[in-house]
């Protein structure tokens, strides 16, 4: 009932948002950085909990770097000082449109391949006939493991900045399919 209730509540915002999101793309690094440092250092616990999961721990460097802020299990968010006010602008109007759960910054090279039936041919799903499939397929690139540095924010952190893909076919598909799934991550459980 909740799922019902919360996509009917985000469908207009949503389909704005396939749009939007483009806009968003390019801040997408920063904002989630100010939006993991808000949670972790007000203890937001009910907040993003796909971050809390990852045990995220205080430390004065990494990889022999004198920089504060906290280890994820594969990467660091670097402290900054935050305000609630500039928080809740960047989670509302940026941030929340886009999604800090794709493995490949901005798309899903599993999902995108089996738009253009690779997947297919390595044994995996078919989505060359669905709606999706029709549409941005034909215009999707071809991926290989490794094209692309693999893993979340919610794994790697400021480490997910250092390999800024974007591919605007693949990220349309992606976010035609999942549409302001970060709102859904920080306050809706997702």
């Amino acid at each position: 009932m909740k799922k019902i209730i919360t996509d009917i509540l985000l469908f207009i915002p949503g389909f704005i948002g396939r749009v939007w999101v483009f806009a968003c793309i390019p801040h997408i690094d920063d904002d989630t950085n100010y939006v993991f440092n808000y949670v972790l250092q007000n203890n937001k616990r009910k907040w993003l909990e796909r971050l809390w999961e990852r045990e995220p721990l205080w430390a004065d460097g990494y990889n022999g770097k004198p920089v504060s802020g906290w280890v994820l299990p594969n990467g660091f968010i670097k402290y900054q000082k935050v305000t609630a006010w500039k928080f809740y602008l960047i989670a509302i109007f940026r941030w929340g449109f886009c999604d800090a759960d794709s493995n490949e910054r901005v798309t899903d090279i599993g999902y995108i391949n089996s738009l253009n039936g690779v997947a297919y041919r390595a044994g995996g799903e078919d989505r060359r006939k669905t709606l999706a499939g029709r549409v941005y397929g034909p215009f999707v690139p071809t991926y290989k493991k490794g094209d692309v540095v693999e893993g979340n924010y919610f794994d790697l952190g400021d480490k997910r900045a250092e390999d800024p893909y974007f591919d605007a076919w693949a990220a349309a598909a992606w976010y035609a399919r999942n549409p302001m799934r970060n709102i859904r991550y920080l306050w809706l459980g997702y």
